[in-house]
């Protein structure tokens, strides 16, 4: 029933865990390929920041087709298992589902913040697009949002119409909260840690903000 505790409980947690996650996953967006930038320029002994920098086209170009080659590592296996892990939330639970979905996002959080420049020799960048690539296959941003709103589903099938599109409506508002909410907190992180530590620290540290972000998620 609407006035059940339990229900309300979990419908708080559901809207919370995304929200953080929501926020997390936002928050690194344009740090990456700000962090992209700061290593092309890096590599052709460019200051950064700097307009030398800036106006670079080949550091410009690098950074882009990098930034796109890890967005196909993460859209494409999500894309291609969301379906998988829609069944995974019918037949083992939702919980375990939802947990799913975080896991790319916090694994390629924690691959650049924790992963070197350099890996034997090799460039760090193909090391994290490889364990992002085989991450994704948990369903990313996308099984996140399936799995959330068939949690609120289930826990409000008592609930009347009006109350039901309301709670839809909310989850809604916690979902793309986070894509907006994410951006200003990442940003400030990553100026307050360039302020103090540099530039590439400064950056990298917003991926570890992310890491604690979505970490909370999971655990709620």
């Amino acid at each position: 029933m609407p006035g059940d505790c339990r229900v309300t409980s979990n419908i708080l947690w559901v809207m919370v865990a995304c929200l953080l996650s929501g926020i997390g996953a936002a928050s690194i967006m344009a740090v990456w390929t700000e962090l992209l930038l700061l290593r092309a320029c890096e590599s052709r002994h460019l200051p950064y920041p700097s307009q030398a920098c800036d106006q670079s086209e080949a550091a410009q170009s690098e950074a882009t087709y990098r930034q796109t080659y890890m967005g196909l590592a993460q859209s494409i296996p999500a894309a291609l298992t969301v379906g998988m892990v829609s069944s995974i939330a019918d037949s083992r639970g939702r919980r375990l589902a939802m947990i799913l979905s975080f896991v790319s996002t916090l694994v390629f959080c924690s691959a650049v913040f924790l992963v070197p420049d350099r890996v034997f020799g090799l460039d760090g960048y193909w090391l994290i697009i490889v364990v992002t690539a085989v991450c994704s296959f948990t369903g990313g941003q996308t099984a996140t949002f399936s799995s959330a709103m068939s949690v609120i589903a289930d826990v409000s099938v008592d609930w009347t119409a009006v109350q039901r599109t309301n709670l839809f409506m909310l989850l809604e508002a916690a979902l793309w909260g986070g894509g907006i909410i994410g951006p200003v907190l990442g940003g400030a992180v990553a100026k307050a840690g360039s302020a103090k530590w540099g530039a590439q620290t400064g950056l990298r540290n917003t991926f570890l903000f992310a890491v604690i972000l979505i970490v909370l998620g999971i655990a709620l």
